[in-house]
């Protein structure tokens, strides 16, 4: 018999939320919206405005190391604020603004979060796009927080194709969105 889900892993502010983990151990975790065609966005944005998601977003990753794409921080704009954040470029003369830590690797990428979560007491670093990153970082991610939408749209990117064979649902908050109409669910997976 599986347990069953728990939304109190949805939270991401409590210690006593999450599994217990080693001294010292940081849990690599990514996070994502997608729709059922696991679209992830057109033209560098989100392809739905969903206020509820973006804090869902700013709570998982507040305080913690979040490592992005360049086209991703393109995005965003600027740093986020209370968190490290590292952005990878293939780009050497790229600098990047204060507020960023810039690498040009997936692997520089992940040691420097796993060395900043540890210095400031964290269990836990965040990759959070785009489709590329998502795709490198996939087989190296432990957990998995998807806010899942209940529709199709047309886009140019697209999380990848994975195997929810080797991933067990461990929370589900369902939600709906009175301003678009749509239905999403926050769902956290860990890899088996």
């Amino acid at each position: 018999m599986s347990p069953q889900p728990v939304t109190s892993m949805l939270t991401g502010t409590d210690g006593e939320d999450y599994a217990e983990l080693p001294d010292d151990t940081v849990r690599l975790a990514l996070i994502v919206a997608m729709a059922s065609n696991r679209c992830i966005g057109m033209d560098n944005m989100l392809p739905w405005r969903l206020p509820a998601d973006l804090q869902y977003f700013k709570r998982i990753t507040s305080g913690k190391a979040i490592v992005m794409g360049r086209t991703t921080y393109d995005s965003l704009g600027r740093p986020l604020p209370n968190r490290t954040n590292i952005v990878i470029t293939r780009n050497h003369a790229w600098e990047g603004p204060i507020g960023t830590r810039v690498v040009h690797s997936l692997e520089a990428a992940v040691a420097l979060a796993e060395a900043v979560a540890v210095c400031n007491a964290q269990d836990e670093a965040l990759i959070i796009g785009g489709a590329e990153i998502y795709a490198q970082a996939l087989p190296l991610v432990s957990r998995m927080y998807i806010t899942e939408v209940e529709t199709e749209v047309d886009g140019d990117a697209f999380f990848p194709v994975w195997n929810q064979a080797e991933w067990q649902e461990i929370g589900r908050e369902r939600h709906h969105d009175e301003a678009t109409g749509l239905d999403y669910s926050f769902v956290v997976y860990d890899r088996l």
